[in-house]
């Protein structure tokens, strides 16, 4: 995967991305909130993390994160990873215009670790993975946690997991 491989969000996942965030937040304060979808690119799954924000009644949504299953790196643009004070993660709106000045980490897209940028994000579309044939048997549906990337990862080394999710382990 590479830097030029990255494609804008296409339209029906932006309304899925909108209907799921009114739902969720049906009177949104100015707080970020992130969403992910799955797609896939050059035969890799890909995660890609939304960062949507309200601001001034109007609905801002860009692409903050993009991983790829078979990568231990990822894209980020405009996010920054804050490991003190448990602030967790900020974005940057300086290209949208809802910010005076450009932050530091308002970049374009660079590599940076897979494990210390991915936020927490409601997957929009699970159901992508029934049209990948390998993962297909991994019983994903029954996985309650919230990275479906790591079981992914690990239905992959192990594929005896699927057994143990079955059977309620």
């Amino acid at each position: 995967m590479r830097e030029t491989d990255i494609r804008p969000i296409p339209k029906y996942i932006l309304n899925q991305i909108r209907k799921a965030d009114n739902k969720n937040y049906p009177n949104p304060d100015g707080h970020v909130r992130c969403y992910a979808y799955l797609t896939t690119w050059k035969n890799e799954l890909v995660k890609v993390t939304v960062a949507v924000k309200n601001r001034y009644k109007k609905w801002y949504c860009k692409q903050v994160a993009v991983h790829g299953l078979n990568s231990e790196k990822c894209f980020v643009k405009d996010m920054e990873y804050c490991y003190c004070a448990s602030m967790g993660f900020r974005f940057g709106w300086y290209e949208e215009g809802l910010q005076k000045y450009e932050n530091w980490y308002e970049r374009g897209w660079c590599w940076a670790d897979d494990k210390y940028y991915d936020p927490y994000a409601e997957l929009i579309n699970p159901n992508f993975i029934e049209r990948l044939p390998e993962f297909r048997y991994s019983a994903y549906k029954l996985y309650q946690g919230c990275d479906i990337f790591k079981y992914l990862r690990l239905y992959r080394q192990y594929p005896q997991i699927e057994m143990l999710m079955k059977l309620g382990f």
